[in-house]
């Protein structure tokens, strides 16, 4: 029953997501982009503390290219040396402090390793993809430092819960082992 009721789910997700977008003027893929154009071109034109991801082709293929530099800008970014203010200087701060865990941890457990331990848990692994794709997201339409820090905020405890998950799953299974 569950893969026929999956392809009933899927198919009708399918059917209402094809009909909102091809019904509403705000989804429509032009719009999409004339609207990430124009936060872009607002946010390089005040300066201040704007952040640009170089030039930005909307396909899928151009839109997957930025996951990357999306993802690092929402984690670890403004460096230390792009703060321009109080706040910048202390969400930098914060940035580097997530930086230095996520290295932190990923040496410690190991990369390869990492992956074992999160995928071994469909939650921890929910948590991760949330967070990518959130920090993805955040990081590709926002263009700006300070919106940046409160969009964030939901995906931080997030992402530190699975850093913190796979070290500690990590160093249990070290200590069962010397035991």
């Amino acid at each position: 029953m569950i893969p026929y009721i999956a392809m009933i789910v899927i198919l009708f997700v399918y059917i209402a997501s094809s009909t909102i977008f091809e019904s509403s003027q705000k989804y429509q893929t032009e719009n999409i982009k004339a609207r990430i154009e124009g936060f872009r071109n607002w946010h390089n034109e005040l300066g201040g503390s704007s952040y640009d991801l170089g030039e930005i082709e909307f396909t899928t293929i151009g839109v997957i290219s930025k996951v990357p530099s999306s993802i690092n800008v929402t984690l670890f970014r403004p460096y230390p040396w792009e703060a321009k203010n109080v706040m910048s200087l202390i969400n930098s701060l914060e940035s580097l402090f997530l930086f230095i865990f996520t290295i932190f941890v990923l040496i410690k457990v190991g990369f390869i390793n990492f992956f074992r331990i999160i995928s071994k848990n469909s939650f921890v692994l929910g948590g991760l993809i949330f967070s990518l794709f959130f920090a993805f997201v955040i990081g590709f339409s926002s263009y700006n430092f300070g919106a940046l820090s409160r969009f964030k905020i939901p995906l931080m405890p997030i992402y530190l819960f699975v850093l913190y998950f796979a070290y500690l799953s990590k160093k249990n299974k070290e200590n069962l082992r010397f035991d």
